[in-house]
Parts: structure tokens; sequence; C-alpha cells
């Protein structure tokens, strides 16, 4: 919601702009071209190089290719901005208003792939999922659609030991939905009926659809008589709890 508010917000600021040159007559300006910045270019704090080619004709009407070129202006100067005040959720939605508006502009598909590139790397934690507990706290709130990468790595022993006759046990129904032993996650959120796991195994990507803690354990009803643990290392854009 709170994203699909923000994306609102920054379309309704462009195309205030795009109407503000179409009522107002002269030739489109163009702007100085822009330093690329120094440093890392994942670090958050770094702005996000542009591509070093100018943009491509984007309509053979030569009219219509000035409202573009001037929109296209106004609306990456909003995002200079918004970059220069570290507000990059917002500079990021305005690659994409600019990308969904002008769908051929590559440079705005390429601002919004380095933004995208970036949320993947801008937070990390590691930590040991043991393989006798419960739903354990990874001490990571994912964040509604920010990118989620988790790999784990190690071995744990499954335990299942039930007394059982000459015609032996099925698999109880509440170990059915996925692989005995597989590790698993939930996002906790305030509404159970929401909740529902997830195999993350060694390897898995994610965009959230919805917020809260990650929690993550062995796929097992009952863990006590497990043994070992997993090395999981969880990387993207979410918040921290304190260790």
């Amino acid at each position: 919601m709170r994203r699909h508010f923000l994306r609102l917000c920054i379309a309704s600021s462009i195309l205030l702009i795009l109407g503000l040159n179409l009522a107002s007559p002269g030739q489109p300006g163009k702007r100085p071209p822009r330093k690329p910045p120094n440093g890392n270019p994942t670090n958050p704090d770094d702005p996000v190089p542009e591509p070093p080619s100018p943009p491509a004709v984007l309509v053979a009407d030569p009219k219509f290719q000035n409202v573009y070129n001037e929109f296209v202006s106004r609306a990456e100067k909003l995002a200079e901005e918004y970059e220069k005040t570290k507000q990059f959720d917002k500079a990021k939605a305005s690659w994409e208003e600019i990308a969904r508006l002008v769908p051929n502009y590559e440079k705005a598909k390429h601002m919004v792939e380095q933004y995208n590139q970036r949320e993947t790397v801008a937070e990390k934690r590691s930590i040991d999922i043991l393989a006798n507990k419960d739903w354990q706290d990874t001490g990571v709130t994912v964040i509604p659609g920010k990118p989620i990468h988790i790999t784990a790595k190690g071995t744990w022993t499954f335990t299942l030991s039930r007394e059982i006759t000459p015609d032996g046990i099925e698999i109880p129904k509440e170990l059915r939905d996925y692989p005995l032993g597989a590790l698993v996650g939930i996002i906790q959120t305030t509404d159970p009926k929401e909740m529902k796991a997830f195999v993350v195994g060694s390897e898995k990507s994610f965009v959230a659809d919805k917020g809260g803690k990650l929690l993550l354990k062995m796929y097992h009803n009952n863990p006590i008589e497990n043994k070992g643990k997993l090395s999981v290392d969880i990387q993207g854009t979410f918040e921290k709890s304190p260790k």
C-alpha cells in the first residue's frame, strides 16, 4: 500500500510537470551532462551511475519528441533531487514512472536496473538455524516490494522416532507439504491467516508482497530430537533487529 501510494505521488508530480510544459511556449532546454559519481556504486549512500550514451529518438513526430525531451529532462531532475537527499525509494519510483510512460527510453530502464541491483546487496545478515528448535527469528524484517536472497550451507540430522507395527507408518499429514527436513521460512504478520510457510532449501530469492519478521526452521512437527545446524546468509533490502 505504501509503495502504491508513493508511485501515485511520483506519477502525479511528473504529469504535473509535463502539463506545465505543454501550457507554456518555447523550446525545451538541455540539461548539462551529469558527472559520474565516485566510489562504490553498490554503496546505498552513493548515487546510481547513469549510462554514458544519450537517449535515442523516442518518437517520429518532432513536436512530440520535444515534449518527450522536456518531460524526461524535468522528471530526471526530480529523480536527481531525491538522490541528493538520499530518498532512494522516491528516486527509483521516479525512474520507474519514466520507464513506464516512455518505455523505449533506455536510460530509465538502466537506472531502474541499477537500483534493483543495489537493493539486492543493501543489507546482509548471517545466522545459524538449529535443527532442534521451532521457528527461529532471523533478526530480519522484510519490506514489501524489496528483494531478499537466502543461502544455506551445512547439514543437519532429521529424526523421526515412533513405535510402529509390522504394517509400517504413513507420513503424518502435517509433514506432507514440503520435503522432510528441508529449511523452510515464514513471514510473521499480525494476521495468522496471511502466514504461510515456504521452502527455502539451499537457496531462495523472492520479493516480499507483505512485511514482517522472517522466521526459519527445519520442516518437522517435533524437532526436539533433531541435531545439527545450518549456516544461513540473508542479503537484500530489509530492516535489521538488534542481535
